[in-house]
């Protein structure tokens, strides 16, 4: 039953897609923020880097840079498939028989 729920939820919809690209960029903004503070620690307060932070700033600002772009490359796949099933741009309700003068409105 979990099965076909999460096939359902991401068969039919694009939201999967744009949650993964929100945490890409929410997790490259938290890369940024951390690079500016570790910057702005090292030239204001001179506080020595070893190594760590600037190696975490990396990893969490090109990890999210990274999930960004796959979830972008998704969307594109998400609309190729959806264009690919030759799905009509609308659906038909009523078929209406007789002559289509009739149908059309009297001010015209």
């Amino acid at each position: 039953l979990i099965a076909f729920s999460l096939e359902g939820f991401t068969s039919f919809s694009v939201i999967p897609l744009r949650i993964i690209s929100l945490i890409g960029l929410l997790a490259a903004f938290a890369g940024l923020a951390y690079g500016v503070k570790v910057l702005f620690e090292v030239l204001f307060y001179g506080i020595a880097v070893p190594g760590y932070p600037s190696i975490m700033v990396a990893v969490v600002l090109l990890g999210g840079l990274n999930l960004t772009l796959l979830g972008l490359i998704g969307e594109y796949v998400w609309v190729t498939l959806s264009e690919s099933k030759d799905r009509p741009v609308y659906i038909v309700r009523d078929v209406l028989h007789g002559n289509a003068a009739e149908q059309v409105a009297p001010d015209r």
